[in-house]
């Protein structure tokens, strides 16, 4: 095992599988792992999780901490509950029902 990992492979791989599991996930489907840098490990399993079973697409979107914390001491007020149009488009169109 890697001196930083969290857990050996075999039981981070069976982690992440029971996550998929846990969500459904159905051939074609398209999924967003979100997560801070620090769980980096653990989302790089659970997307090859995801697309062993058969998932379409795998966004993995990380969320810093420090930059939220920066967002909030140092933003604007009218500007924190604000959500980039590209972000926005991006979660629409992965909740978007196929045709």
């Amino acid at each position: 095992m890697e001196k930083d990992a969290i857990l050996e492979p075999a039981r981070l791989e069976r982690y992440a599988d029971a996550i998929t599991k846990s969500i459904a996930l159905k051939r074609g489907d398209a999924i967003v792992v979100r997560g801070a840098p620090a769980h980096r490990e653990l989302m790089v399993a659970v997307a090859s999780s995801a697309y062993r079973g058969g998932a379409h697409v795998v966004d993995v979107v990380y969320a810093d901490p420090l930059v939220m914390r920066a967002r909030l001491v140092h933003g604007r007020d009218d500007a924190l509950d604000v959500v980039a149009p590209w972000t926005e488009g991006r979660y629409r169109e992965l909740t978007r029902k196929p045709d």
